[in-house]
């Protein structure tokens, strides 16, 4: 087990790329809002606090950006295939090592 203070909650694994959900889904938002703007607002950023500090914001965080951006991912994938296909080249954090392979 790594390090549980730099440890992603969800996967176990270390927080290498430490941008928080927030921050996360402000970008996506945005994006996303382009072409969807009533699925832009199901996503929403929270704060789990942890001993990791957001690159951005500097807030405590405790999800990894793969985990977090997994589960947009997903709630995307359920209503437009087409978009959730960008978004996984958009926003990686090695979704596609995981959900293609």
């Amino acid at each position: 087990m790594e390090n549980a203070a730099s440890s992603c909650v969800v996967c176990d694994e270390m927080i290498t790329n430490p941008i928080c959900p927030d921050c996360l889904a402000k970008q996506m938002r945005s994006w996303v809002n382009e072409t969807n703007p009533t699925l832009a607002e199901r996503i929403d950023g929270f704060n789990m606090s942890g001993d990791v500090s957001c690159l951005f914001c500097g807030q405590g965080m405790s999800i990894c950006a793969h985990c977090y951006s997994r589960d947009v991912y997903e709630q995307i994938a359920l209503h437009d295939k087409k978009l959730a296909r960008e978004f996984m080249a958009r926003f990686d954090f090695e979704l596609r090592n995981e959900l293609l392979a």
